[in-house]
């Protein structure tokens, strides 16, 4: 009976293992809490996102932190692009980028980053 005690034991320690590796190191599960990526995703949507990619190209999903709060952001740039936002919207490499999907416009940060900005080495934009 001891012994069985312990490989039941055993057994659920393996699994709780298994399970913080899986969904505490290479997957995060989140509620979405806006409606940015809106139609797509919507406020209240559950999110699996792989966390060990970090390769990513342009219009890739991301889960990013923000202010404290997890969310998720499509990538419009990526190393090596030139990002600008102006009166007549966001911009990669002087060219205007035009989405159906996007139903508002994009302004420029208040604060913490200057326009145009030529993306480093594994930087990227969303």
């Amino acid at each position: 009976m001891k012994r069985k005690i312990i490989f039941l034991i055993t057994k659920a320690g393996v699994l709780i293992l298994i399970l913080w590796l899986l969904f505490g190191v290479c997957f995060s599960i989140f509620q979405n809490n806006d409606e940015e990526m809106k139609p797509a995703i919507r406020q209240g949507d559950l999110i699996v996102s792989y966390q060990l990619n970090k390769n990513y190209v342009f219009h890739d999903l991301v889960a990013i932190v923000q202010d404290g709060k997890k969310q998720v952001g499509r990538v419009v740039a990526v190393e090596g692009d030139i990002v600008d936002i102006d009166d007549e919207g966001l911009k990669i490499n002087g060219m205007y980028v035009q989405e159906s999907d996007i139903q508002e416009k994009t302004e420029r940060y208040a604060e913490g980053i200057s326009f145009p900005v030529t993306l480093k080495k594994e930087k990227y934009f969303s």
